[in-house]
């Protein structure tokens, strides 16, 4: 995928946000802050980024090219009504589906995925950052 057909222009990005706000309830997330390490630990878990050591890493070609963000609710927080992102990394299978690297509760093959899901999103409002045009 080409950096390209990634980026968005901001006038989209802030009519979308926008039409998201509308939908939202009282309390609910409207952004997460993300760690930057979270990301690099799904990509090396992916084998898309190598670690060598002494803050060294290497990119490496793949197919295992995309994370996949999960929205999700944890009913013990409170803040932005338990809203949460919860990341994984894929692995493009033989027909071309991007398959979530995680195992099922109680497997054991290994087929099933061999990744980790990730949470480490900081909600907004909480974490906001209030002179985003993208905040409204």
């Amino acid at each position: 995928m080409s950096k390209k057909s990634t980026i968005v222009p901001i006038k989209d990005a802030i009519e979308w946000t926008a039409n998201y706000r509308k939908t939202m309830r009282e309390g609910d997330a409207s952004a997460f802050l993300i760690h930057a390490s979270t990301v690099l630990d799904i990509l090396k878990e992916m084998k898309v980024v190598i670690d060598n050591g002494g803050g060294k890493f290497t990119i490496n070609s793949t197919e295992n090219e995309f994370l996949r963000a999960y929205m999700a609710v944890d009913s013990s927080q409170s803040e932005a009504n338990g809203q949460k992102l919860v990341f994984v990394g894929t692995k493009r299978d033989a027909k071309g589906v991007y398959r979530d690297m995680v195992s099922k509760p109680g497997s054991k093959s290994s087929e099933d995925g061999d990744g980790n899901t990730y949470n480490f999103t900081r909600p907004c409002p909480y974490n906001c950052d209030g002179d985003s045009p993208l905040g409204g």
